[in-house]
């Protein structure tokens, strides 16, 4: 009946060298941010069922449309659209980079444009230039990773093409 405790060698005692786990869960960080922010009410409503929607990548893959409709059948919360935008802009301004985006697409989009917000080495933002023109107007091109056709289009060199691709694939 009695249960062996199991402790190190070294004869130190196993529970001050065995670390904490953290117990917030990610869907309670999201909601604590939402703190940071100076919203209404509502906004917050909108904007804790949006983390509620939120799939196992972090995006909001259903229409605005159809979360406005379950607010309002469910909740009595009669949201339009444009306020329904505005939660969704709201979230994907909290950390991570890229949470409540639609698609990959978008997510990139948000990533990069905070990492160019941030960045002041002009060599570093130059490359982040490069990776958000690539992605904003040659997405199918990057997803087929069509080099040659990207440096003809971009008119980069084929070093700074497969770069940006590199750093682009590390942040997905």
């Amino acid at each position: 009946d009695d249960i062996p405790v199991y402790t190190p060698s070294t004869g130190r005692n196993y529970e001050e060298t065995m670390p904490i786990g953290d117990t917030k869960s990610f869907i309670e960080d999201l909601k604590r941010q939402i703190y940071d922010f100076n919203i209404t009410p509502k906004q917050q409503e909108l904007i804790e069922y949006l983390i509620g929607t939120l799939d196992d990548r972090g995006f909001i893959d259903r229409p605005l449309a159809s979360i406005a409709d379950d607010l309002l059948f469910h909740f009595n919360i009669d949201a339009d659209l444009a306020e329904g935008e505005e939660a969704m802009k709201i979230l994907q301004q909290f950390e991570p980079a890229g949470i409540g985006a639609r698609n990959l697409h978008e997510c990139l989009t948000i990533q990069l444009d905070r990492k160019l917000e941030n960045c002041s080495d002009e060599v570093r933002k130059a490359r982040l230039l490069l990776e958000r023109v690539i992605i904003q107007n040659h997405f199918d091109v990057l997803q087929h990773q069509h080099i040659e056709q990207l440096v003809k289009l971009t008119q980069a060199s084929p070093e700074q093409v497969a770069k940006a691709i590199e750093e682009i694939s590390s942040t997905c």
